[in-house]
């Protein structure tokens, strides 16, 4: 049996130590969600944290949780991460046992949590530097709804269900080139004090700059409004790009990619 977990107390000592925001966020009753295979009444030994195409897992290994989809969950893919300690390697062998051949390995790069490290004068010069024919624009109502019909870009808003919403609690910076978005950054979830990023630049207008760009303008935009900005990358290119603004690698570490299911 598996329950949502209303009480975060009850599974924080699991995820204690994961420098992980979407943790921030789920612990904090902020956004996410967290299941358990214990029951209500007692302290869990497992858990499940969904927010987004991420589902992480923590503490004693769970082929019920491994398994479990939440009411509503409608993505085509989701990315595991269990939790880096002695338990590891037997959630990997419980996600692979579940999904079989749906389960592709990955790897993921971590970076240091550290509010500090930017050189203004940097992001200033490389955000000037978005080639000709193209211009940034906050966020905006209009812009939100152009985003909910982007599939490359989807999860600039995927999180956030109306422009209320986004405008609480979200930033982001669109890179337009003839009236239309064609890359930016923008807030994937928030926790207290920051943000979590997500990067995309549609494929025609790739190899342009346009993403070293914007997201210069996006972290000047986080530094204006006093918020972290955390850089979690999915491949080489994009922690190679989060060192170049000042980001200090932190580790990479397994996941898995889950196909539609």
């Amino acid at each position: 049996m598996v329950y949502k977990v209303q009480d975060t107390s009850k599974v924080k000592d699991l995820f204690e130590g994961w420098e992980e925001t979407i943790i921030y966020s789920a612990l904090d009753n902020i956004m996410g969600e967290i299941y358990t295979d214990t029951s209500p009444d007692t302290k869990a030994d497992s858990a499940m944290l969904w927010l987004g195409e991420f589902i992480l897992f923590a503490g004693k290994p769970s082929e019920e949780l491994v398994g479990y989809r939440p009411e509503g969950y409608k993505s085509n893919f989701s990315i595991f991460i269990a939790k880096h300690d002695e338990n590891e390697q037997l959630w990997h062998s419980a996600i692979e046992k579940v999904y079989g051949s749906r389960a592709k390995r990955i790897t993921r790069y971590a970076t240091k949590k550290e509010p500090h490290v930017f050189d203004i004068e940097l992001l200033i010069r490389t955000a000037d530097s978005l080639p000709e024919g193209y211009s940034f624009a906050l966020m905006d109502e209009a812009l939100y709804n152009e985003c909910k019909k982007l599939e490359w870009g989807k999860d600039f808003v995927s999180q956030y269900p109306s422009w209320e919403k986004y405008k609480e609690n979200a930033v982001g910076v669109m890179c337009i080139n003839n009236g239309e978005i064609v890359a930016g950054m923008s807030t994937f979830s928030h926790f207290k004090g920051g943000i979590e990023l997500e990067l995309a630049t549609r494929e025609d207008h790739r190899r342009k700059g346009l993403a070293k760009a914007v997201s210069a303008k996006m972290l000047l935009e986080c530094q204006k409004r006093g918020l972290y900005p955390s850089w979690d990358a999915a491949n080489i290119a994009s922690i190679t790009m989060a060192k170049f603004f000042g980001y200090q690698f932190d580790c990479e570490y397994p996941a898995y990619e889950i196909s539609n299911y």
